[in-house]
């Protein structure tokens, strides 16, 4: 399925946001390299090496989508899209009694790096990403491992744009609360 880009200007620059492609490896690994221990602290769906943005590149066609905003030619923001539900998002949420049909969901892990945070580029990024949940027929969003309790920042963020939170849970690998989010569109 084609995804056209989206071109915007925020935060008084020109940004364009566009599906990942194979021949993105290295600003991909720059931007890997180049996230802040502070922003790996709260964001970490997978490792951040270049073996891992290799791997990620050359998969751009598989079950996951990746969204990257560009601006001079170097990675600002990235969402890596799952079109599904993981199996321990499915768990937490069961619990809760809240049920999803796994073809409706798509599980996301947005990440803006931190100059560019608080200037609109995650809204118009989510923009972007709900077009293409769209093009798919999802009916929900949900955020891949939830958000850290103690980020208040993207909390704020997920709510202001109307995601449902649920009750804390303690994430077992890294051992921190975070929260579940949702959107349904």
């Amino acid at each position: 399925m084609y995804i056209k880009q989206f071109k915007t200007v925020t935060c008084d620059q020109k940004i364009i946001f566009r599906l990942l492609k194979k021949n993105d490896k290295n600003i991909l690994i720059d931007f890997f390299a180049n996230l802040s221990n502070n922003l790996k602290k709260w964001y970490n769906p997978h490792p951040f090496n270049k073996k891992t943005a290799i791997e990620i590149c050359n998969d751009v066609d598989g079950k996951h989508k990746k969204v990257i905003g560009i601006y001079n030619k170097k990675i600002i923001s990235y969402c890596q899209l799952l079109f599904g539900l993981r199996k321990w998002e499915d768990i937490r949420f069961k619990k809760r009694g809240i049920f999803f049909n796994d073809k409706d969901v798509c599980t996301i892990a947005p990440c803006v790096i931190e100059d560019f945070q608080h200037k609109g580029l995650g809204l118009k990024m989510m923009e972007y990403v709900i077009s293409i949940c769209n093009k798919y027929n999802k009916k929900y969003i949900i955020l891949q491992g939830g958000v850290v309790v103690k980020n208040k920042k993207a909390i704020g963020y997920y709510k202001k744009n109307n995601f449902k939170m649920t009750k804390k849970w303690l994430h077992p690998l890294v051992r921190v609360m975070s929260y579940d989010m949702f959107l349904e569109i």
